[in-house]
């Protein structure tokens, strides 16, 4: 196949036009909203279930709205969800159809929230993305030091009062009604320190949705910083605090997921000639090993690391999984099963991969692994620090996904795959790049986040960047523009045991 053809074909342009300008106006309230509230969906009991509550908002925002259009990858994702319908004809109970229906509204959500922030790119700008997503590290941030100083509290939900108490039996109901802020077994055979949970089920959930988070975060302090905003200090002491509850969590996993975005940062700046961002990110990732390594989260996770057979555990479960695979290879079998070994955790659990592979069988797993494998191409091109970023998360999501269960992470890595593909379109705009070679404001660089400096009219300006944003000039040479030299002209870049569901 050329090179020039398929996927690895250069990404057209972004059109605008009459047909364009109504759906880009969708409102930014239900993105912002969903991620930003989590804490609260969490106190209310709803957690993860708002996923679906918004995306039935923004599927209803949508409707009757002209110019709509999906992200690359969208049949791909879609022919994945029949696929997931197609599997639970093996479902062998009630209880299980239950959890069944719940896991595909989780992977359905996603989709809907990929199409929607795709499409509005007049109010959710990069801006607005990156701040919502600082609204999310703070719901968990607050999370996490609520699990830091009640470890072990533990309260009935509004669900519980909602759900008919029959249901309350149902392991996966009791979830909802009742709340507890940290993962800790005091029965344990081995003893553990609790591990902050809190707002979500499980630790390593906080885990895998922090280590894509945080980076995104704190493009938005960097932002606030360069524009001396009043509301910096806040931004940045967020961001700086939210390490601590991180850290308390003991998530191996998300240590790995952070490097792997850094790495590839790193290396994406490099690729550009910033020399300069990358000496930046080199020294503080060795300031930051060596503060950590002088806190007692490091201990903690070493002596976690040593005592723990969590590894072992999951080695057997993968294996039987796998095993038992062979009965059902294709449709698989709708949702995870016990384990003929009372000490493991459910087969089909213990990281997204092996949910999809034993609930999906191997037809599932290949489209779920083909929607991120078939963006490499386009996170190649990516290089500024946006774009870089969104790329890293992907990656971090394939890495992830063999040791973390992902049902909120999804949240962030398909709409990251969505949020990617808007980026390098804006960025490939020859109309964008032409004004930009003249001298004229670049809207829609780094991602799209620079406003020009006077109101840019539908039609004037070929991107639906043109409007994105409140970024300054100055904020956009200083990130992707660092560390070159030698050009006059410089423009941005275009582009314990483990549980029931997941230990890392």
């Amino acid at each position: 196949m050329s090179w020039g053809r398929g996927i690895w074909r250069k990404p057209a342009p972004a059109r605008i036009g009459p047909l364009r300008e109504d759906v880009q106006d969708l409102p930014a309230w239900p993105f912002v909203v969903a991620y930003a509230a989590y804490l609260l969906w969490w106190v209310l009991g709803s957690g993860d279930l708002m996923w679906s509550f918004f995306a039935i908002i923004m599927l209803v925002l949508m409707l009757g709205r002209s110019g709509l259009r999906f992200p690359p990858g969208t049949i791909i994702w879609t022919l994945f969800l029949a696929w997931v319908l197609a599997s639970m004809s093996m479902l062998d109970s009630g209880g299980r159809v239950i959890g069944a229906l719940y896991r595909f509204s989780l992977q359905l959500a996603p989709g809907i929230f990929a199409v929607y922030a795709y499409n509005a790119r007049q109010t959710l700008s990069v801006r607005v993305i990156v701040g919502t997503m600082w609204g999310f590290l703070t719901s968990t941030t607050i999370g996490g030091f609520i699990a830091m100083a009640w470890p072990e509290l533990r309260f009935k939900t509004l669900m519980y009062y909602l759900v008919p108490k029959p249901l309350h039996a149902n392991d996966f109901v009791r979830e909802f009604t009742r709340r507890a802020t940290t993962q800790w077994n005091p029965s344990s055979w081995i003893l553990s320190d609790p591990r902050p949970s809190a707002p979500f089920i499980y630790s390593n959930t906080y885990g895998n949705v922090y280590s894509m988070i945080f980076p995104l975060a704190l493009i938005f302090a960097y932002v606030l910083w360069r524009e001396r905003s009043k509301y910096r200090f806040i931004v940045a002491g967020v961001c700086a605090l939210s390490v601590i509850p991180a850290a308390a969590t003991l998530n191996r996993g998300m240590y790995i997921g952070l490097m792997v975005i850094v790495t590839w940062v790193g290396f994406q700046r490099l690729r550009a000639g910033a020399w300069r961002t990358v000496l930046g990110i080199f020294a503080a990732l060795v300031v930051g090993v060596f503060a950590w390594l002088a806190t007692p989260a490091s201990k903690s996770l070493f002596d976690r690391v040593q005592e723990s057979s969590s590894t072992e555990d999951r080695a057997s479960n993968y294996l039987e999984t796998i095993t038992e695979l062979a009965e059902s290879p294709f449709l698989g079998f709708g949702a995870p099963r016990p384990s003929a070994s009372s000490w493991l955790p459910s087969l089909g659990t213990q990281g997204q991969f092996w949910t999809v592979i034993f609930s999906y069988g191997l037809v599932g797993v290949t489209l779920f692994i083909f929607f991120f494998v078939r963006m490499f191409p386009r996170i190649w091109r990516a290089k500024d620090v946006y774009g870089s970023i969104l790329g890293g998360i992907i990656l971090a999501t394939m890495v992830e996904q063999f040791y973390y269960g992902m049902n909120t992470g999804l949240m962030v890595s398909v709409v990251a795959v969505a949020l990617l593909s808007r980026h390098l379109e804006e960025e490939s705009d020859p109309l964008r790049a032409a004004a930009a070679q003249a001298g004229r404001p670049t809207p829609g660089s780094v991602a799209g986040t620079v406003r020009s400096a006077r109101p840019v009219r539908l039609g004037e300006w070929g991107s639906p960047a043109a409007n994105d944003g409140a970024f300054s000039t100055q904020m956009l040479a200083r990130l992707n523009r660092s560390g070159r030299r030698g050009t006059s002209n410089r423009q941005a870049s275009s582009s314990d045991r483990p549980s029931q569901t997941e230990d890392k």
